[in-house]
């Protein structure tokens, strides 16, 4: 999926469960390096094995440090001690939804790009479970308001990434015109034949099995089972086979190309000037 996003300049963010072996092999192609991230999560083990890849590659790779809950003092430290090992990678953390969280990662915790959202994701279930979340639109809108302009040294960004919720091109659109700099996508590019995922025939055709970080296959899969002191957060769906991937990403990237159009954007970064949000029932919003 990395590779084949990467042709279109789409970054691709790898899940946290791939072995430090596989990661110093795929950067051996030094072509995508720029397009494809290493996730880790905040322990100890997860900074070693950055480092180990790091040296192995003779490169610092562009990092994501994800977790579900980023609204921690140990978390922005640790996005700090990373920092300081990673001097000149991107980095990119959260997730957060508060103003205060988004920027305190950006100017104590080091980073260049806090990840916001809780609760948004297709297969999220973090609302029905906790009770905690947070509205997309106004997460993005306050905390990128707080997080433009500020920086945590020389060439260091000051970005947002407005993760889960994206059904299709147009939340995308919004997700810029509402001041995102980056959008995490995972549910539109389910499905495709690039996954790496269980293949399920039904009714004579192809599907798929999707599922979140936080379900229990999941955790299953990936980490040694449900832990005894928490549940899960996540869902499952099995879903139509969608074809290439790159007739998805035509699609995203037409609808962003329109939607510049018919607000008179012209690239991405404009969208926040150029578009805006007017109320259209009690539910829904348009850009």
């Amino acid at each position: 999926m990395a590779k084949a996003l990467e042709k279109h300049k789409i970054i691709t963010c790898l899940h946290k469960y791939y072995k430090v072996e596989e990661l110093i092999e795929l950067f051996k192609d030094e072509s995508i390096r720029d397009y494809i991230w290493v996730s880790i999560g905040y322990s100890e083990k997860d900074l070693e094995n950055l480092k180990k890849i790091s040296s192995e590659i003779s490169y610092m790779p562009n990092t994501c440090i994800d977790v579900p809950n980023g609204h921690m003092d140990c978390f922005v430290e640790f996005c700090l001690k990373v920092r300081s090992h990673m001097w000149e990678s991107i980095i990119i953390a959260g997730n957060v939804a508060t103003r205060d969280m988004a920027k305190e990662l950006l100017l104590h915790g080091g980073i260049d790009v806090s990840k916001l959202n809780i609760g948004n994701g297709k297969a999220c279930k973090t609302r029905m479970v906790t009770g905690v979340g947070y509205p997309t639109l106004t997460c993005i809108d306050e905390c990128s308001h707080v997080a433009h302009g500020l920086n945590n040294g020389v060439k260091k960004l000051g970005l947002v990434c407005s993760d889960g919720g994206c059904k299709n091109p147009g939340d995308l659109a919004k997700a810029y015109v509402a001041g995102a700099d980056f959008v995490m996508v995972g549910s539109m590019f389910s499905g495709t034949d690039e996954c790496d995922q269980e293949e399920i025939m039904v009714d004579g055709k192809k599907h798929y099995r999707f599922y979140g970080m936080s379900s229990h296959l999941a955790q299953e899969i990936h980490a040694e089972g449900k832990k005894g002191y928490r549940a899960s957060e996540g869902e499952e769906f099995i879903i139509p086979a969608k074809g290439c991937v790159d007739d998805v990403v035509q699609e995203i990237l037409g609808g962003i190309r329109s939607s510049c159009a018919y607000i008179g954007a012209q690239n991405i970064k404009d969208m926040p000037k150029c578009g805006e949000f007017i109320r259209v029932n009690r539910i829904h919003q348009n850009a």
